[in-house]
């Protein structure tokens, strides 16, 4: 059987000689799709619905679909055969190798619980990806996958929003929230939401060759040149954790972030706890130092000035969140969000006399 590549794709595969033009051509790439307990419909609807999409393009090109998407649910399980009839079903255990085998995102109110009612994927994904199988997950899919061990001391991804329970859950997970995609040595992870489709197009390019990733990001007039999910960010007081004298501390930097000249050291000075303990705990309870909470707690505030209000400066911002030098304030805002103090106005805080422009 001849090997060879597809025109620019970087994947090889036995060849076949394909009728419509005449010449050899690569057999379709198997991807195998999890449907996993309490998975998110709109990850695997945009999941499948861009293979889908791939496939018809494909074939009006050369009469065949790229891809042969099987799905795989868990044991006792039909919501796979109910769901997704039209696509071929691999029962669980099935002895099946896939080139591709992607984890779609599931809901995360008790994320705990989601790992849980998984936990039968773990060596399925483990042993697939040993015996040469590719794997992607996307959003909040990367719990699943980080939960296999595969992840640690790899750089990861997931919904920025996400962050903190993945942090203290894997903490040898090299995670970066900024990024919008990670991959490496076959391993991929995509962020939050419509992330989902800046990674699928990154497959898409891998596999079928930037032209199809180019046509299929402009059919779903998705702009790929995301670089970073930073300011899709919102911190969100965590008290979850419930360790009332961290509590005491948050309410403390919550209520006198806007003043330039307060410590943490005054802030601590009046807590029943030495300030070591009272950081050790506060680090264990929110995987921050009360110094980065009190940054967060500003940039926080900036950005929710910057979205309301237009004709309130910069710099008066910078005053009302307790900064008072502009390059700190600048570098702070741009570590935290990606952008600028003023890419970040212009992106969010559109005038709504200002229509845009429709043709």
């Amino acid at each position: 059987m001849v090997r060879a590549y597809w025109p620019g794709s970087t994947i090889h595969g036995p060849m076949r000689r394909n009728p419509y033009l005449g010449a050899e051509a690569p057999t379709m790439i198997n991807v195998l799709l999890l449907i996993t307990a309490k998975h998110r419909l709109i990850s695997t609807a945009v999941i499948l619905d861009v293979l889908d999409t791939v496939n018809f393009f494909h074939e009006q090109e050369t009469g065949r679909p790229f891809f042969d998407v099987g799905i795989t649910g868990l044991a006792g399980d039909h919501t796979a055969a109910t769901l997704y009839k039209k696509y071929r079903r691999v029962e669980p255990g099935a002895n099946t190798q896939p080139s591709l085998l992607l984890i779609p995102a599931f809901e995360t109110t008790d994320i705990r619980a989601a790992l849980s009612e998984n936990r039968s994927f773990i060596p399925v994904i483990r042993e697939l990806q040993a015996r040469g199988t590719q794997v992607a997950s996307f959003c909040t899919g990367a719990f699943l996958l980080a939960e296999t061990g595969l992840l640690n001391n790899r750089r990861a991804t997931t919904h920025i929003q996400m962050s903190r329970p993945f942090s203290m859950l894997f903490p040898e997970v090299q995670l970066d929230v900024s990024a919008v995609i990670t991959h490496e040595n076959g391993i991929y992870t995509g962020g939050g939401a419509t992330s989902t489709f800046h990674l699928l197009i990154y497959l898409i390019e891998k596999y079928c060759g930037k032209p199809m990733a180019v046509k299929v990001a402009k059919f779903f007039a998705i702009d790929i040149d995301r670089i970073g999910q930073s300011y899709f960010g919102v911190i969100q007081p965590e008290r979850a954790h419930g360790d009332e004298l961290v509590i005491a501390l948050q309410e403390k930097i919550e209520a006198a972030f806007s003043k330039p000249s307060v410590t943490i050291e005054d802030m601590t000075d009046s807590l029943p706890s030495c300030k070591r303990n009272l950081l050790r705990r506060f680090k264990k309870a929110l995987n921050l130092t009360p110094i980065e909470y009190l940054q967060r707690t500003r940039i926080e505030a900036a950005r929710q000035m910057l979205e309301e209000d237009r004709n309130e400066g910069i710099s008066d911002v910078m005053f009302r969140c307790g900064y008072s030098d502009p390059k700190t304030f600048r570098k702070l805002f741009k570590r935290n969000t990606g952008l600028t103090p003023k890419a970040y106005r212009d992106k969010y805080n559109r005038n709504p006399q200002q229509q845009p422009e429709l043709f």
